[in-house]
């Protein structure tokens, strides 16, 4: 019985390895093909995939779902319903947005199951898969550098176009442009988050088995991050840092020495002229840009209670990149956002919530929808620093609670984040994840 669990367990990790390895090269495989949609759901097959395993190796897994809380049960029954109503909504339906809508939204949930699985086995907590992420990081900080050190001019009728970064790479900043990389990925940002994610789960798996950290690993984690020029990802990294040093303070003060002055080494290297300055003063924002975005985390508190769509939304799929499915439905809804919310002065119009996820959720799903998913947010907000409050052994809860604390910011300062269906997909794992109870934190 132990060898077939055995057996079924290395299955799981494998399908984990392969869903990584498609997020991390799908976006460059995509460049490939003049039609990607296919490509598009690779990420939804390995998951149903993964989902139809779960099932078939042990049908009695699925009440695994009795020992989630009774609260978040509850709180995603209410938005599902409110989901599934939406289909009634009459304002511009259409089936091919509201099916991807639907999936932004719900698809990910089911995956709560399989982080549960995996903190109740331990899978993650083995070398082999510390191993494997340090692979794969150190692969995509070397083409990022590698990209960072290319003149694209040259490439030009070369085939070999490819090699340039997809989307975003470069950034105004002043009278200046900042150049930014993106490795295999779609654009600078997504590249952070993946950076975020694989640090987290490295931190996260190196403390339970080894009560220490590789600083080189960190230098290389930060490196990256600053080559990429993702700036949310970067201030996020020194707050889980900040986070980390609280709550192991036996780290060494020479050991913080040495990672900066290497650091400080690499950096040079790297942008041995003024690119430099322009670099770091790029990635530290300025105190009124830090509070135009805090802003933008909070459009429902400027809700526009005129409009009469405001109480139960226009329907899922209806604003961000969903729209793009229906360029007629794109064209309607642009600019819609300042319909539903005041003029700020901050923002000179309520065009500046444009990015914003509440955003989104409250275009899409009205008064009533925003109520429902704040109190979803306001919950695993409340599961995530319940769990870095109390660890236990298995320190990758401790990671995944910090990685639940990171979505919530990136999807408040960006509704691309609740469409982006693999960020879902981390969140709903963390959530099961961290919903497990051994013993020794119950004793806690």
């Amino acid at each position: 019985m132990k060898s077939l669990r055995f057996n079924i367990n290395t299955g799981f990790l494998f399908l984990f390895k392969i869903f990584i390895l498609t997020y991390t090269f799908i976006d460059l495989i995509r460049r490939f093909f003049d039609s990607s949609k296919v490509l598009l759901m690779s990420l939804d097959i390995i998951i149903v995939t993964t989902l139809f395993y779960f099932v078939a190796t042990n049908k009695s897994k699925i009440r695994y779902i009795n020992n989630v809380s009774i609260y978040l049960r509850v709180i995603l029954f209410l938005f599902f319903i409110i989901i599934l109503l939406q289909v009634f909504n009459p304002y511009y339906y259409d089936i091919k947005t509201y099916i991807v809508g639907f999936r932004s939204y719900l698809l990910a949930v089911p995956i709560i199951l399989i982080g549960y699985h995996f903190s109740k086995y331990k899978l993650l907590l083995n070398k082999n898969m510390i191993d494997f992420i340090i692979t794969l990081s150190t692969i995509t900080v070397i083409y990022a550098i590698f990209q960072l050190n290319t003149d694209y001019t040259l490439l030009a009728g070369s085939g070999m176009e490819f090699i340039a970064p997809m989307e975003h790479g470069i950034h105004s900043h002043g009278n200046d442009i900042v150049q930014l990389t993106s490795s295999f990925f779609a654009s600078s940002k997504k590249y952070g988050h993946f950076l975020m994610i694989m640090y987290l789960i490295y931190i996260g798996i190196s403390l339970s088995l080894y009560k220490k950290v590789n600083i080189f690993i960190v230098i290389l984690f930060i490196v990256a991050l600053i080559v990429s020029g993702a700036r949310e990802s970067f201030a996020l990294f020194i707050l889980v840092n900040f986070v980390l040093i609280i709550k192991f303070l036996n780290i060494k003060w020479w050991n913080i020495f040495l990672v900066f002055s290497i650091f400080s080494l690499i950096l040079f290297i790297l942008f041995a002229n003024d690119d430099l300055l322009l670099k770091i003063e790029f990635m530290f924002s300025t105190p009124d840009e830090y509070l135009r975005r805090i802003y933008m985390f909070f459009p429902f508190a400027f809700s526009d209670f005129s409009n009469p769509n405001m109480f139960f939304g226009l329907g899922v799929g209806k604003y961000g990149q969903e729209t793009m499915l229906n360029p007629m439905l794109l064209d309607t809804t642009r600019g819609i956002d300042r319909v539903f919310f005041h003029d700020l002065g901050f923002f000179s119009s309520a065009y500046g919530f444009m990015d914003a996820g509440l955003a989104k959720v409250t275009i899409e799903l009205g008064f009533l929808g925003i109520s429902i998913y704040l109190i979803f947010i306001v919950y695993i907000l409340y599961l995530a620093v319940k769990n870095i409050m109390y660890i236990g052994e298995d320190k990758l809860k401790l990671a995944f609670s910090l990685f639940i604390v990171l979505w919530v910011i990136y999807m408040m300062k960006a509704h691309p984040n609740i469409s982006d269906i693999s960020m879902s997909y981390f969140l709903f794992f963390s959530i099961g994840y961290i919903s497990y109870k051994d013993k020794k934190y119950n004793d806690k």
